[in-house]
């Protein structure tokens, strides 16, 4: 009985930081009424971004969730009226300094109760362009550039060091760097 579920209901629970949490509301297909509660977020953008000497190009920085030092690819929320590949170079550039040739590698789906979709970006040859990126109120990173070999290293031993596993696995495959 694999179906399309008929929405009855939703509402916003909470939102802030461009996060929140819905309550919907559906009919099943048994007849059933069940209240589901859904993770809310804005589409966002993460970019696999490499130096003309092949370094990835990423960011430490603590994450509340787990509450601990990660270490994560640049990304950002999609901007109304932004294109995915306009934010990704806004994001690349102010939260690295860098900018290089952007290509698109993939759409991802969270999990199965949240409504965000994902892209990943990748950057080719990217080059310094800015030496102190500016600052946000809520984001606190320091740039670190990695070598290749270290990267699969991580991936291949299962390591947990970022928030997005797929996004790194995803921008190594698209420039053949695995």
């Amino acid at each position: 009985m694999v179906g399309k579920w008929e929405e009855l209901s939703r509402k916003i629970l909470f939102e802030k930081y461009g996060r929140g949490m819905l309550e919907i509301q559906y009919r099943l297909p048994d007849g059933r009424e069940e209240d589901f509660y859904i993770k809310h977020e804005r589409d966002f953008v993460r970019i696999f971004a490499i130096t003309k000497d092949e370094k990835v190009i990423a960011v430490r920085k603590f994450v509340p969730g787990p509450g601990r030092i990660v270490v994560d690819l640049p990304a950002g929320y999609i901007r109304e009226g932004e294109q995915v590949w306009q934010t990704a170079e806004r994001e690349l550039r102010d939260e690295t300094g860098y900018k290089g040739q952007l290509y698109f590698v993939a759409k991802t789906l969270g999990d199965g109760y949240t409504d965000v979709t994902g892209y990943v970006m990748a950057a080719r040859n990217c080059e310094k362009v800015l030496e102190n990126p500016p600052e946000t109120k809520t984001e606190f990173l320091e740039v670190v550039l990695l070598p290749v070999l270290e990267v699969r290293k991580w991936i291949k031993g299962g390591s947990n060091f970022s928030s997005d596993i797929q996004a790194w696995y995803l921008g190594l495959d698209y420039l053949r760097l695995l």
